[in-house]
């Protein structure tokens, strides 16, 4: 899932899993037990890293 240069990558919380994307491509699915949806994100710095263009923003629900 993850390319030389800039990859796109979207977090979401659904209330209670917690799935990371890279590029499109699930890589992560994490159950969070009845955690709060709210609170910081946080980036963890490491070697190469870089951060453009975050964004954050409340999920619509979807119509059943």
């Amino acid at each position: 899932a993850v390319k030389a240069g800039w990859n796109r990558t979207v977090l979401t919380f659904d209330g209670t899993t917690a799935t990371a994307r890279i590029n499109g491509e699930a890589v992560a699915k994490v159950n969070a037990g009845g955690a709060a949806p709210v609170g910081p994100v946080l980036f963890h710095p490491a070697d190469g890293l870089e951060i453009m263009n975050v964004f954050v923003r409340e999920l619509k629900e979807e119509k059943k």
